[in-house]
C-alpha cells in the first residue's frame, strides 16, 4: 500500500494512518498557502496586475513581467471597449484612442483652415495669426475686434462722405453756401435764375448783411457780355464819362461865350442897322435936327473916313452917278 508492503492488517492501518495525518498536515498546509494567495491575490501582491507598496499611492496597479517586476512596460490586449462618459473609470482601448486622435487631428485641421496659420497638432497649440491692416492678431476674438475697429472707422468715413455729398449736392443745387439760389415763389416751380451772396449763417431767403465779392477777373465787355464786372472797370468808365463830361461842360462853355459874342455881334449889327437907318452911320450921313429930339431933317453929307454929319471932314467925291 502507498509502494509499502505491510505484514498485518493493523501494521497496514497503521501506515495509512500515518498517510493520512501527512496528507491531513500536507492539506493544511496547502489551505494555509491556498489562503495566503487568495489574501495576496484580493490585496493585488501577486500576478500579472499587482498592487506595490508605494507610500502615497494605494490606488495604483502595475502590469507586471514574467519575473514579477514592472522594469519593462506591459501591452494589456483583448480590452473591451470602455464606457466613454463623464463619469466613467473604465479603461479604454487603442482603437477608442486612435478614434479620438483621428477626431483630434481632424479638427486641428479645421482650425488651421479657420484660423489660418495657428497650429494645434501634435500638443504644439501654436496662436494663429491674422494680418489686418498690416498688425498681426493672434486671436479671433482680436482679428475681429480689429476688423470692427476698421469697419467702424470705414462706416464713419461713408457717414463723413454722405455728409460731404449732401453738402455738394446742396451747393450744386444753390442751397447751400456763400452763393445761394432764390427759392421760386411757389413750391415744386422751376428753380429760379436769381442768385445772392449771403452773410455768415445767412440763406436765399435771409442773406443778412450786403456781401462783397471780390478777387473777381475782368469781365467781357461786349453787347452779349453776361460776366460780373470789376469794380476797377466800373471806375474807369466813370472816370471816362467824367471826363467826357467835363469836356461837355467845356464846350458848353465855349457854346455860351459864343452865344455871348453872337448876342453881343446882334446888338451891334442892330446898332449899326439902326445908324445906318437913321443916318448916322455911313459914308452919306443924315444932318442932326438944331434941337434934339426933332424932326429929322432932309439934309445929307458925305463924311470922309470917320467923319460925322455934324464933323464931315474933308469935302468928297460922289462918282459913278446915274445919269
Amino acid at each position: 500500500m502507498q509502494n509499502s508492503r505491510y505484514r498485518s492488517v493493523a501494521a497496514a492501518v497503521s501506515g495509512i494512518d500515518n498517510v493520512l495525518s501527512q496528507n491531513i498536515s500536507n492539506f493544511n498546509e496547502l489551505s494555509v498557502s491556498v489562503g495566503a494567495i487568495q489574501t495576496n491575490v484580493a490585496q493585488g501582491l501577486i500576478g500579472v496586475v499587482r498592487r506595490f507598496d508605494i507610500v502615497g499611492t494605494p490606488n495604483v496597479l502595475s502590469l507586471t513581467t514574467a519575473a514579477g517586476t514592472t522594469e519593462a512596460r506591459q501591452v494589456l490586449t483583448n480590452l473591451a471597449d470602455g464606457n466613454l462618459s463623464a463619469n466613467s473609470s473604465q479603461a479604454v482601448t487603442g482603437g477608442q484612442l486612435f478614434a479620438t486622435n483621428s477626431n483630434i487631428f481632424n479638427i486641428a485641421n479645421r482650425t488651421n483652415l479657420y484660423l489660418g496659420s495657428g497650429n494645434v497638432n501634435g500638443g504644439a497649440n501654436s496662436l494663429p495669426s491674422f494680418p489686418v491692416q498690416g498688425v498681426s492678431q493672434t486671436s479671433v476674438a482680436a482679428a475681429f475686434g480689429s476688423v470692427d475697429g476698421y469697419l467702424t472707422q470705414h462706416s464713419n468715413a461713408i457717414s463723413s462722405l454722405q455728409t460731404e455729398y449732401e453738402i455738394i449736392d446742396d451747393l450744386n443745387r444753390g442751397t447751400a453756401g456763400v452763393v445761394q439760389r432764390v427759392a421760386p415763389a411757389e413750391e415744386g416751380a422751376p428753380a429760379t435764375n436769381q442768385l445772392v451772396l449771403t452773410a455768415i449763417d445767412g440763406t436765399a431767403g435771409e442773406p443778412g448783411a450786403a456781401q462783397k465779392l471780390s478777387n473777381l477777373a475782368a469781365a467781357t465787355l461786349s453787347s452779349n457780355s453776361t460776366d460780373a464786372v470789376t469794380g476797377a472797370q466800373l471806375f474807369a468808365t466813370n472816370t471816362n464819362v467824367t471826363n467826357i463830361d467835363d469836356r461837355v461842360t467845356s464846350v458848353e462853355g465855349d457854346v455860351n461865350t459864343i452865344g455871348d459874342t453872337i448876342t453881343t455881334i446882334q446888338g451891334d449889327v442892330t446898332n449899326i442897322t439902326n445908324q445906318v437907318t437913321s443916318g448916322t452911320a455911313g459914308v452919306v450921313q443924315r444932318v442932326a435936327p438944331e434941337q434934339a429930339n426933332g424932326p429929322a431933317t432932309n439934309a445929307l453929307v458925305l463924311t470922309a473916313i470917320n467923319g460925322t454929319a455934324a464933323q464931315p471932314g474933308a469935302a468928297q467925291r460922289l462918282s459913278n452917278l446915274a445919269a
